[in-house]
């Protein structure tokens, strides 16, 4: 019965939302809409964190549930309203002197990796990970865009991806370096491009086989992900990682990313070995 209870407590206040965007959307001026919205989405945040007080307090059965049932309509609202804070398409600037950059191509990709990708679920190499992860990134609207550079026999792939906690500026759960990735030598403003051992890992076939391309990552404390495919000399390779401005991503995000300092503009690679995980 509670469940129950809490099923149609739910559906009333989805359209309760509903009734009171459509009318904020229809009515209302400008300014109106603005400070209506606002009221509302503070009532919402007000009775979330109320369910949460109560059920930290010793509610456990009905509270808990209703503070799941509040939760759930603050991320559906997040979802549907929250826009991402800004337009991953624009914040590739122009490559310094001497690269050509070009929208996302995956037979481009490809050919960076040596390998093709293949959609089939059972399909496991880090390598094809990577492959599918560029692909949905280029693929995904509003939040990811992947730019190509090319310079002599230099070639970079690098994909942009907004999360969710970007998107709603909300904390997310901070994660350790993958495995065999080791600490920053330095940094490009105060935060590390990793650098992935040169090895891809089948766990499912328990083998590990040597790649020619190299893989470099960052993470904005969970808000934003940048991945990097290259192949070609080293120091072509990080000049073109180093000349990246972060700067417009950082100012757009809900809040900056722990170490970030945006007059230190020496690139942070961690160095590995070829052998990890």
């Amino acid at each position: 019965m509670t469940r129950l209870m809490g099923i149609f407590f739910l559906t009333g206040v989805l359209l309760c939302m509903g009734a009171a965007m459509m009318a904020i959307d229809i009515y209302m001026t400008d300014d109106r809409k603005t400070a209506a919205r606002a009221s509302i989405n503070a009532q919402l945040d007000e009775a979330a964190a109320s369910y949460d007080e109560r059920a930290e307090n010793g509610c456990r059965r009905r509270c808990g549930f209703l503070a799941t049932m509040a939760k759930a309509v603050t991320d559906l609202r997040d979802g549907i309203f929250a826009g991402p804070p800004f337009d991953p398409e624009t914040v590739f600037a122009q490559p310094p002197e001497g690269w050509r950059m070009a929208p996302y191509d995956l037979a481009t990709v490809e050919g960076i990796m040596g390998h093709r990708l293949n959609r089939t679920p059972l399909v496991s190499p880090t390598y094809n990970q990577l492959l599918t992860r560029f692909d949905d990134v280029a693929k995904a609207a509003q939040t990811g865009a992947v730019r190509l550079y090319a310079k002599d026999e230099a070639r970079v792939a690098i994909a942009l991806k907004i999360t969710d906690a970007g998107l709603r500026g909300k904390d997310a759960p901070r994660t350790a370096p993958p495995e065999g990735v080791i600490a920053p030598l330095t940094a490009t403003d105060g935060l590390p491009f990793r650098l992935h051992p040169q090895v891809s890992v089948d766990l499912l076939r328990d083998t590990r086989i040597a790649v020619g391309y190299r893989h470099y990552s960052m993470d904005l404390d969970g808000q934003v992900r940048i991945d990097v495919l290259a192949t070609g000399p080293t120091a072509k390779v990080e000049a073109l990682l180093s000349s990246f401005d972060l700067e417009p991503i950082i100012d757009a995000l809900p809040r900056p990313p722990a170490g970030y300092r945006p007059d230190d503009r020496v690139l942070s690679v961690a160095r590995t070995p070829t052998t990890g995980g």
